[in-house]
């Protein structure tokens, strides 16, 4: 899973910062790499006991449509494929075109008949 994050994001390069005694200097050397996909969320625990009937609430980092190429890349299980086709506002239960992270952000409701636990990382093909 962590290779799949590492290769298929864009990130601003890695480094063990202060965590080794370090002065927590920036890895410019690989920083912001191209890549074909943006990460656009993360799966989270639904807010009230039960859960969410058959979908699965993801917190909205970067902007995410309906149409687009998505993969979420799932703790200890495949990467799941898929076209976004539905998604619902998770405050609302209506359902909407597209979402945006910032700010706040916001969170929707995907539909799937494949697991989606906590901490699973969304992302989309940048067309």
């Amino acid at each position: 899973m962590y290779k799949e994050l590492n290769t298929r994001l864009v990130h601003r390069g890695y480094t063990t910062g202060f965590l080794l005694g370090g002065k927590g200097e920036q890895n410019l050397e690989n920083s912001h790499e191209k890549c074909d996909w943006q990460f656009c969320g993360v799966a989270v625990p639904p807010p009230f006991q039960g859960g969410v009937r058959g979908g699965y609430i993801i917190k909205v980092h970067n902007t995410i449509k309906i149409g687009d190429e998505i993969e979420i890349v799932r703790p200890h299980l495949p990467v799941l494929k898929m076209k976004l086709k539905k998604m619902l506002d998770a405050k609302t239960g209506k359902e909407i075109i597209e979402a945006h992270g910032g700010g706040g952000g916001s969170a929707v409701i995907i539909k799937s008949q494949e697991e989606i636990p906590e901490y699973s990382v969304l992302r989309r093909k940048i067309k």
